[in-house]
């Protein structure tokens, strides 16, 4: 085997999570699992049983469509065929499996309107965005911080340095700050090496204040391209009432790209009840009721 290929299959950079540090992947896995309940939960079908709306969630926030029989008003997951479509064209066919994942046989898709023997697919947006690989990148983003600030932190520690010319003590000293210390802080040299320690200095800037700032940024952004709408913690100054309202909105669209795309395929095939609501309290802020005060021309502290 040339050395080459060799060499490329054992420097730690394969695919998957080889190449990444278990504190990584915990944190990663962590926001990904929190981001990801977040998702199922911004949202509700109606008409559905649990186990069914759990089932066509995932499947659309995961691939991004969902395969559906309407002689036996079933949900399926469906592949579609791999043919290169023009644009704002759809799948003519696609394979379609069983609670079981058994095949159940290929079939065309129906896109007319109400029929009582169409196999169909659901989309959940008109790009295919799938919300759970957008939570996994914003998990990244996130753990990337978190370690970074960690390595910050522990890379601008000041070492305490130990000089003595007696080889026991060194043993006696070390065995005691390594009971004492999260993490080897004490540097510890014989005496002859002293002269050394002049030149020992840490210059490491201390940019982890920073790094969490990045991080609200980062984890306002994701919630609210799922319908969260966030406090403006990266500044503290007074904030008017239009930007305020401008950040409600951009909430509530977003993340009514999938529910307006579901309801108009659903209306489209006669499938009314299985109509798609947004399960949170923002529109609450973007729509008060008329009873309600108006503020006007006032500004707001966040």
């Amino acid at each position: 085997m040339p050395k080459t290929i060799q060499k490329r299959q054992f420097d730690g950079r394969g695919a998957g999570d080889c190449g990444q540090s278990p504190a990584f992947i915990k944190h990663r896995d962590k926001y990904f699992k929190e981001f990801k309940d977040l998702i199922m939960n911004s949202v509700k079908i109606e008409g559905m049983s649990f186990l069914d709306e759990n089932f066509v969630k995932t499947q659309i926030f995961t691939v991004g469509y969902v395969g559906y029989y309407s002689l036996m008003d079933r949900f399926y997951k469906t592949i579609p065929e791999t043919a290169i479509l023009q644009y704002g064209r759809f799948w003519k066919e696609g394979q379609f499996f069983d609670e079981n994942n058994i095949a159940i046989g290929r079939h065309e898709y129906n896109f007319e309107d109400e029929s009582e023997n169409a196999w169909r697919i659901l989309l959940a947006t008109p790009s295919l965005t799938c919300l759970f690989e957008e939570a996994l990148r914003a998990a990244s983003d996130l753990a990337d911080c978190d370690v970074g600030i960690m390595q910050n932190i522990r890379a601008v520690r000041t070492p305490a340095f130990w000089v003595t010319d007696n080889s026991d003590f060194i043993l006696s000293v070390k065995s005691a700050v390594q009971d004492t210390e999260n993490g080897d802080t004490h540097v510890i040299l014989e005496k002859n090496l002293s002269s050394l320690l002049t030149t020992m200095k840490n210059e490491t800037p201390f940019v982890a204040d920073k790094i969490q700032e990045q991080k609200k940024i980062i984890r306002n952004e994701f919630l609210t391209r799922i319908g969260i709408l966030t406090a403006n913690s990266s500044k503290r100054e007074r904030v008017q009432t239009a930007e305020i309202e401008a950040g409600v909105g951009e909430t509530v669209d977003l993340i009514y790209t999938v529910i307006d795309y579901w309801n108009k395929q659903m209306k489209q095939y006669g499938l009314d009840k299985y109509k798609m609501t947004f399960n949170g309290t923002t529109e609450n802020y973007y729509a008060p009721s008329d009873d309600e005060d108006i503020i006007e021309d006032e500004d707001i502290i966040i």
